[in-house]
């Protein structure tokens, strides 16, 4: 139980750090080509 929570956690941070590193790649690009 707590290995499956540890495990979601898991996919959840790597999900959220990849969705923030997307952000800040689209935002630095708009600029870019703005």
């Amino acid at each position: 139980m707590l290995e499956k929570f540890y495990h979601t956690n898991y996919l959840f941070t790597i999900f959220i750090n990849t969705l923030i590193s997307l952000l800040k790649f689209i935002r630095k690009n708009y600029h870019y080509y703005k």
